[in-house]
């Protein structure tokens, strides 16, 4: 190959890769409970609470949407919702509940397709109709119910099919209303789902987010690695930022894998898109969601919902719940490394063209500084002289073993301490 044409090749290569392995920025606080939250699905049917300590319960996928609280005008249904406010408010959970839904008698287009029902997916014909529930909910459930997003994954056609000057509109509304009962009131701008940025910029176009305390925004990476995810908060905050947004928090309000039940199914239902779905073992499920955690935090982001604990594909539990998997103790594990400590941000160390770098996340609990430890593959690590230390505990053992100079790590996090 010509010299020319060597470089050419190559040297846009470097620049990637010098990128990609570039530090992330050093973020320093103390990381409490509410950075952990939860879907629950079956509450109402049956599904016990889940066995793992969380801070926030999103309810979404809960039958407590519009259409379940109010199927017919001023007809209300309470008695699900309370027993979800109720029960996290008893165990000290924060709760975010998310609006929309459209009953079909209230919707602009009665017919609309939705999962959920007729005109579910459809915006109201009448703001008034809008206004009233939203207020009607701000009233009763004032103080209990601490945030509130305006819709869910709304570049997602059976989830909203309207045009988004109306969102922006809603938002609006929503905003004022729930600011006015409750100015502690947290409202968030309506979820977008994924890599879907141009739909995420043509909201703010129309108007979207300006009303909102924070952004909400699902990362889901279905068909990649957790790795992924630094990439996607960075193109959400470039498009936040090209709004006049960037001040504002950013939020995780979903994210989830498929996690194989102990028969090695996903549930009866089947959907075609999983096919193309990553699929870990279950162990390695339970490094993404160590690893999510991990990299949602360092992204600057302080609140992730992981979706879900008892659902029949992607649940932490199977069996309503009653029957937690390794994930179900990954997210444990996680959580009892992060809470309390100060984070002190994340990178990428001893990569190279022949090796898979190692992820190394840097904490300090009590004075002590520690280090969270993973790779994409299995591969030898060099623990470091500077660390001086002397326990490392994986995410799923039981204790902390003595550290040694050299240890393998792979998908399933590690702590380093002193």
């Amino acid at each position: 190959m010509p010299k020319s044409n060597y470089f050419r090749k190559y040297i846009p290569i470097f620049f990637i890769l010098i990128s990609t392995f570039a530090h992330s920025p050093v973020h320093s606080d103390t990381i409490n409970q509410s950075l952990f939250g939860l879907h629950i699905h079956g509450i109402a049917s049956g599904s016990t609470w889940p066995s793992t300590q969380f801070g926030y319960l999103r309810l979404w996928d809960s039958h407590t949407t519009w259409r379940d609280l109010e199927p017919t005008k001023g007809q209300w249904q309470f008695h699900i919702l309370d027993r979800y406010v109720n029960a996290a408010n008893h165990r000290g959970i924060k709760v975010l509940l998310t609006l929309g839904q459209t009953p079909a008698w209230a919707a602009a287009r009665p017919q609309a397709d939705s999962p959920y029902g007729p005109g579910a997916s459809s915006e109201p014909l009448d703001l008034a109709d809008w206004r009233r529930y939203v207020q009607t909910l701000a009233l009763r459930y004032k103080g209990r119910i601490h945030a509130w997003e305006i819709w869910n994954e709304i570049n997602v056609k059976h989830f909203y099919s309207g045009d988004l000057q109306r969102m922006a509109e809603l938002e609006r509304v929503a905003a004022e209303v729930l600011k006015q009962v409750d100015p502690e009131n947290v409202v968030l701008s309506p979820s977008i789902q994924g890599g879907a940025f141009r739909q995420l910029d043509a909201y703010f176009k129309a108007g979207g987010g300006r009303w909102a305390d924070a952004i909400s925004h699902h990362f889901y990476a279905s068909t990649e690695l957790p790795e992924a995810t630094p990439e996607r908060i960075r193109k959400v905050r470039e498009v936040m930022a090209r709004h006049g947004l960037d001040q504002k928090p950013l939020w995780n309000t979903e994210m989830g894998w498929l996690i194989a039940n102990s028969d090695g199914g996903y549930g009866r239902q089947q959907r075609p898109v999983w096919s193309s779905w990553y699929k870990p073992d279950p162990a390695e499920a339970a490094g993404f969601v160590a690893r999510s955690y991990l990299l949602t935090l360092d992204g600057g982001i302080r609140h992730l919902f992981w979706y879900a604990w008892d659902n029949g594909a992607m649940g932490l539990a199977e069996q309503r719940g009653t029957q937690p998997k390794l994930a179900a103790q990954g997210y444990a594990r996680i959580r009892e490394w992060l809470v309390g400590a100060d984070f002190h941000g994340c990178r990428q160390e001893d990569g190279s063209f022949w090796k898979d770098p190692v992820w190394v996340c840097h904490l300090v609990r009590d004075g002590q500084p520690r280090w969270i430890v993973w790779s994409e593959k299995d591969r030898l690590f060099n623990v470091p002289i500077k660390w001086q230390a002397t326990h490392v505990q994986g995410l799923l053992g039981d204790k902390a073993k003595p550290s040694v100079s050299q240890v393998t790590v792979g998908p399933v996090p590690a702590q380093f301490s002193r």
